[in-house]
Order: structure tokens, then C-alpha cells, then sequence
């Protein structure tokens, strides 16, 4: 199976979150490449240009992310988005979710990020691993202000996206929604038969591979899918109508359809016009002024009376008045100050709770990922799944992987002796410094 094969697989007889007319040319451009076309004879026989030729120049730089002397993340979601790219990133202009997902993290815990702007373009994409993607963007959004851009399409998994977002931008022409989803289905089964061969499949449970593109599909298969596809579709319109302040009713009633610019924010699916520039100088605004009004109707997504005060400082400034307080209180406390109301102290308490849940979950994360990292850097994969199910601290894991390499830098100069080569082979030292330096800087970013 060739890898053009391997992405098939990705994106027929399974549920996307992509709008219908781009899944369309995917499906033509693929099939013609698992046949053995060129690239460009493949889009030639679909009637569209390759990925790669209609990529510009500014567009194949747009990859990666970049911060602005004012300290916001522009984080770029492009293209067809995916779990894993499978190493095709530079020919179809895919997007993986663990590669957003990174950004987002390290942006939430850098402390040079203000805030966090998605600049999306993308026609949406595979289901599988958006839904963890959401959360943890969700968690981020605790800890950074994170706004989007349409700039111009932020369509299915896309928008999916989007709405976690506190704030979502479009242009005049900017394309948005499509809360659905969809399924190809690809049968072969009369091809085949006119070809002359005959295809027998053979199965132990009658449901194994039902769906397959060798037979037609049987009355359970096909209504196994719809029931698979109706689940997705509600997890999906819940997920928006939870993040936008919506009813799921209103966000089932727009039937997965596509709105542009002022339709969008009229829809509820926005809410201000604006380029990416745009949204860029709002949010700076927005963080030098945290006593604008609420952006929309949903509470949890404000921040609260302390946080405004406190701006972005995790410790707010203290003018000469203030510095002064503390001793006119303590002789002469105020009576409002005694009988302050219970109510907000509730509502302080809660977003408190939610903001150090989402650090602990994003520490867990980084911490994962940089010991996974330092194995990998060490040479030994396989030991990173034992570190992190027994909680081993960065330190001790670091010790545990020098003390393992002596080992085996001793047992190869023992040996090299033996055979008369003293030294044990020509395998140069690693530096577990730099290892976990490099490894450890995102998760040392988080702890602190």
C-alpha cells in the first residue's frame, strides 16, 4: 500500500468534518494517484490544480507560528486538517491536530505570550482527534485569552475550532459553519464485476468489514453508519452550541449550511468583521483594557472582576494609595469592606478552579511530552510509557537514562577490550544536559 493508498484510507468510509466540495476533489485527486498518476495528471483527470501548485509562496510559509512584539501567538490552522500529516504536509497542505495542539500549549505556557490569535483557512477535516484537540484548546483558552480569524474559510473541523475561541473574526468574504458531517463511501463492486473478476470476501461475524468498497452495502451497514454519523453530528452542534452561548437548537437548525462575512455574526457563528490584522489590534486593545465590555453572552468565558483588575500581570500593580491601605485598615477598617457579599467570592472561587484544572492538565501534558522527548533523544523510546505511568519526576528520569548509558558505555569498553579495542567502538557520548534542557523547556515553562 503506497502512501497515497495509506490517506484513502483516511478519507473514505469514515466520518470527516470537511466541506462536501473539497472532499470531493481529495477524492478524485487521491483515487487517480493509488492508481499511478502523477501529480499533475491526477489533478488534470479531477480538473483542479495539484495541492502543491496552488499553494503561493506566502502560503507555504504560513506553517508555523510567530509572536509579535506585542506578545500575541498567531498560530496558523491550514489546510486539510488531520490527526497525523503520515509526513505528506508539503505536498497536500495538511494540517495535523498534535501539531496544533503543541502550539496552542506552548503558547498558553510561554510567559512572553499575551494572548493566543487562530489564523484559520481551512475546509475542515478528519474526526478523529478533533474532539481531544478541542479540550485542550479549551483548557488554554483558561490561561490566555485565545481569539480566531477566518481568514478566509473556517469550515466543519475547522470551525470546530474556531469556537473554542472566545472571540471569532471574519472578512467580507470569509466562509464559516458547516456543522455536519459526512461520509464517503466508495464501491467498486460494479467496476469489478465488469472487469471480469469476482471478489468473494470471507468473514467470521456477520458485521465484519461491512463497509468495505468490494460489495454493496447491506440495510444494517448502512444504517450502522447513519447512526455513527447522527452521534458525531450531535457531539458536534453541542460542542458549538456550548462555546458560542447558542442553543443546540438554533445550531441544528442551520442544517450544516455555509455563511459568509455578515451572515456569519447574524447567524451567531461570529462576531465582528475584521482581517487577521484586524483581530490582532483588537486583542492587544482588549488586554490593555480588560474593562471592555463582555464580548458575548457566555459567563464562563469572562474574566473576572480580579482578573480585569489584574490585567495580564499575575501580580497587579500597587499604586503609592494602595501600599497605604493596609495600614488604614488596620486601624480603621471600613465597614464595607467587612460585610463584603458571598455571591462573587463564589464566582472567583470557580474560575480559580477551572484555571488551575486547565494548568494541571496542560503540565501533564508538557510533562509527557518532554519525557517521551528525552527518550527518544537518549535512544530509548520504549522506556517512556514505564516513566510517566510511575510519576517519575524529569529529574530522576534523567538520572535513570545518564545511569543507563554508562552502563552500556561500560559493558561496550569491556567488551572492546576483549576483542582488542580498548574504548568499546566509536558511538559518541550524548550530552543528557542538552537532552534535557532541550527536552524539558516547555514542561519547566508550565511548572513554573
Amino acid at each position: 500500500m503506497n502512501r497515497y493508498a495509506r490517506l484513502a484510507a483516511q478519507l473514505f468510509d469514515t466520518p470527516l468534518l470537511i466541506h462536501p466540495d473539497k472532499a470531493q476533489i481529495l477524492g478524485d485527486v487521491l483515487a487517480a494517484r493509488i492508481v499511478g498518476l502523477s501529480p499533475d495528471e491526477a489533478s488534470a483527470v479531477a480538473g483542479v490544480m495539484s495541492p502543491e501548485a496552488a499553494l503561493s509562496p506566502d502560503q507555504r510559509k504560513r506553517f508555523g507560528t510567530r509572536v509579535t512584539m506585542d506578545g500575541i501567538a498567531i498560530i496558523p490552522v491550514d489546510g486539510t486538517l488531520v490527526k497525523r500529516s503520515l509526513g505528506m504536509r508539503a505536498y497536500s497542505g495538511m494540517r495535523a491536530y498534535e501539531d496544533i495542539q503543541e502550539s496552542v500549549i506552548d503558547a498558553a505556557t510561554d510567559p512572553y505570550v499575551r494572548g493566543i490569535l487562530l489564523d484559520i483557512d481551512s475546509p475542515g477535516g478528519e474526526v478523529s482527534g478533533l474532539p481531544d484537540l478541542g479540550d485542550a484548546l479549551a483548557e488554554a483558552a483558561q490561561l490566555k485569552p485565545m481569539w480566531a480569524a477566518a481568514n478566509d474559510n473556517a469550515y466543519s473541523a475547522a470551525y470546530w475550532i474556531a469556537a473554542t475561541a472566545e472571540r471569532i473574526y471574519v472578512t467580507r468574504t470569509s466562509g464559516i459553519g458547516s456543522v455536519g458531517v459526512i461520509m464517503v463511501h466508495w464501491e467498486m463492486s460494479k467496476g469489478i464485476e465488469e472487469s471480469g473478476y469476482k471478489v468473494r470476501v470471507f468473514r467470521f461475524g456477520d458485521h465484519k468489514a461491512e463497509v468495505n468498497h468490494m460489495e454493496p452495502l447491506t440495510e444494517h451497514a448502512i444504517a450502522a453508519v447513519q447512526e455513527e454519523i447522527d452521534r458525531l453530528g450531535e457531539m458536534f452542534l453541542g460542542h458549538v452550541a456550548k462555546h458560542r452561548g447558542m442553543s443546540p437548537d438554533a445550531v441544528r437548525a442551520t442544517e450544516a449550511g455555509t455563511y459568509h462575512g455578515p451572515g456569519g455574526i447574524k447567524v451567531g457563528f461570529a462576531d465582528a468583521m475584521g482581517t487577521v490584522d484586524d483581530a490582532h489590534a483588537a486583542l492587544v486593545a482588549h488586554l490593555n483594557d480588560r474593562s471592555m465590555s463582555p464580548l458575548r453572552g457566555t459567563a464562563a468565558l469572562q474574566p473576572s472582576p480580579e482578573e480585569e483588575s489584574m490585567g495580564d500581570k499575575k501580580t497587579p500593580e500597587v499604586s503609592a494609595e494602595e501600599q497605604d491601605q493596609p495600614a488604614k485598615t488596620e486601624t480603621a477598617p471600613e465597614p464595607a469592606a467587612a460585610a463584603a457579599p458571598t455571591a462573587p467570592q463564589k464566582d472567583t472561587q470557580v474560575v480559580d478552579i477551572n484555571q488551575a484544572t486547565a494548568a494541571a492538565r496542560l503540565e501533564e501534558r508538557g510533562y509527557q511530552k518532554a519525557v517521551r522527548q528525552m527518550c527518544a533523544l537518549a535512544g530509548k523510546p520504549e522506556r517512556a510509557d514505564a516513566f510517566i505511568d510511575a510519576g517519575t519526576s524529569v529529574d530522576a528520569v534523567s538520572q535513570a537514562l545518564i545511569d543507563a548509558r554508562v552502563e552500556e558505555d561500560q559493558a561496550g569498553e569491556i567488551a572492546g577490550q576483549h576483542e582488542g579495542h580498548v574504548g568499546g567502538g566509536d558511538r559518541p557520548p550524548v550530552d543528557m544536559a542538552a537532552v534535557q534542557a532541550d527536552a524539558f523547556g516547555s514542561f519547566r515553562k508550565v511548572a513554573q
